[in-house]
């Protein structure tokens, strides 16, 4: 530990309508920190449930009501913190019991050198096939970017980034990861800090949902649209495949569309070995499969987007 006074450390976690994961995670948050000086501060962001109410009943330090993106809601909750470093958590984050420890080990390097760090998120140990075949760390290539559900630095980089990029509905963590490495900050993904995510898509419903969602932030703008290779690559399937269907219709011949879909099938085959090396035939398969959901999502995110940008517009 840095110098004779312990280093407090802020927890960050923003929520909306995280009641029930709230009043679980705090709890388990304070058990396996039991001893290090710790605080948590929580960002409700617009709930209409019991958030607020749960997070301080399950030993939150503070919890503030927040209105905006979910970086603006990291941003004003640092701002209530005292830490020197600053851990960011999602309501659906559950660290691991050596995780304090862990965490305790590496502040001297969080606090003397331009570290942002933390690690890709495990999986639950009875998670469902989505999980283990799509989420398991151990199937992931490595990123150039720290997921904002458990990222770590402290307070003085991120006050010389100015945090998080508050008109970002969605890759807010992957603009702040980029900019500090073009800043000369180090971008370090640590294995050692094991943490379990509760809040994975468990149903090919909620896996659609959440890469729709997540992808709209690559729409916000054709600069981000240009620089997302997923973007364009999911954009080029749901065309393909809506032009082949319309061929099809028209002309009576299903071969436009057997064609394309064996086109999408051939594409995403390719991009589940690009994700995982020396996979099973069993893992191919179902890689090769959440991969057709991935860029059909991600290509139908540009309507969703587009959608958004006219109800604002009618509600200006």
């Amino acid at each position: 530990m840095t110098g004779q006074t312990p280093v407090l450390f802020s927890v960050i976690i923003p929520a909306l309508n995280e009641e029930m994961m709230i009043s679980k995670q705090i709890p388990h948050l304070r058990s396996v920190t039991s001893g290090l000086p710790l605080e948590i501060v929580v960002a409700d962001n617009g709930s209409t449930d019991n958030t607020m109410e749960a997070a301080l009943k399950a030993g939150a330090d503070e919890v503030i009501a927040v209105s905006g993106t979910i970086g603006r809601a990291r941003n004003q909750a640092v701002q209530r913190g005292r830490g020197k470093v600053l851990v960011f958590l999602d309501a659906d984050i559950f660290p691991h019991s050596d995780w304090a420890e862990m965490l305790n080990a590496i502040s001297d390097d969080v606090l003397g050198s331009r570290l942002l760090t933390g690690a890709t998120y495990g999986v639950p140990p009875n998670g469902t096939w989505i999980e283990r075949y799509w989420f398991m760390p151990d199937h992931l290539k490595p990123k150039k970017y720290i997921n904002s559900g458990h990222l770590i630095m402290s307070r003085t980089l991120f006050d010389e980034l100015g945090g998080f990029d508050e008109h970002l509905r969605t890759g807010e963590d992957v603009e702040l990861s980029a900019r500090a490495v073009s800043n000369g900050a180090v971008v370090r993904d640590d294995s050692n800090l094991r943490v379990v995510h509760e809040g994975f898509p468990k149903t090919l419903r909620q896996f659609a949902k959440r890469e729709l969602w997540h992808g709209t932030g690559d729409f916000q703008s054709m600069a981000l649209f240009r620089k997302s290779k997923v973007a364009m690559a999911g954009t080029a399937v749901v065309h393909l495949l809506l032009s082949a269907l319309t061929a099809s219709l028209v002309t009576g011949n299903p071969w436009w569309l057997i064609g394309a879909t064996a086109t999408v099938l051939f594409l995403s085959i390719i991009a589940s070995i690009r994700k995982v090396r020396n996979a099973s035939p069993l893992t191919r398969l179902y890689t090769s499969a959440l991969f057709v959901v991935y860029f059909c999502a991600r290509g139908l995110s540009l309507y969703l987007s587009s959608f958004r940008k006219i109800s604002s517009g009618h509600r200006r």
